[in-house]
């Protein structure tokens, strides 16, 4: 089922925050074209949003509440190096009531959360963290409509001389493709500017069903 007006999602933190935890609901895969079928029972969990992680992964706590049995077993990297574990498919709903069904996922150890939200999921819509009045603001929508390019939007803001944020130091636009940074390119370097940022909220009802992506 594709998803035609934008489902969207904003959590506002009580201070500057570096972990980005929502509620998300998990249950067995389901495919909902399939009418016969009865749904699966939904348990809701705490995720934790990663851009660092390709994949998505849950804890043991979700294999067990929701009796998953794993179909294969696979190969799993993380910071701790490398590990063989248990590989399920499920349904994930997101905070915007948006479903990712038939979504391949690793069992594996989160810190903090039961749901480890990778970009397997975050890539299919629009993702932004900013930091208001000492604030983190997180938002994330489904299907994507914002095409976020910082360096345009400051240069139209001083062309029309009617932005808000601070400069103490020359602005230096900076886009490189991804493919040509190394390291050493940015070591050491403090960030030049604080920039407004804005926004959106919308309230949404009723649950959507989108495919997972890749294999």
């Amino acid at each position: 089922m594709s998803i035609q007006i934008p489902q969207s999602f904003t959590v506002k933190y009580d201070g500057q925050v570096n972990t980005l935890l929502t509620n998300c609901d998990v249950s067995k895969h389901f495919i909902p074209d399939l009418k016969n079928e009865n749904h699966p029972q939904i348990e809701n969990f705490i995720g934790l949003w990663d851009t660092g992680a390709t994949n998505s992964v849950i804890s043991k706590n979700v294999v067990d509440k929701l009796g998953l049995v794993p179909i294969s077993i696979g190969n799993m990297s993380h910071a701790g190096g490398d590990s063989t574990t248990n590989i399920y498919i499920v349904n994930i709903i997101l905070p915007n009531n948006v479903g990712i069904h038939s979504l391949r996922v690793a069992e594996g150890n989160i810190s903090c959360a039961d749901v480890l939200i990778g970009m397997d999921i975050i890539s299919q819509g629009d993702f932004t963290i900013c930091l208001q009045k000492g604030k983190t603001v997180f938002s994330f929508q489904i299907p994507s409509t914002h095409n976020f390019n910082f360096v345009e939007e400051c240069a139209t803001c001083r062309h029309i001389n009617n932005c808000s944020a601070s400069v103490s130091e020359p602005v230096i636009p900076l886009i490189v493709a991804y493919e040509s940074v190394r390291r050493e390119q940015f070591g050491g370097a403090k960030p030049l500017r604080q920039s407004p940022c804005l926004t959106r909220s919308q309230n949404c009802e009723g649950r959507q069903l989108l495919p997972a992506s890749g294999g």
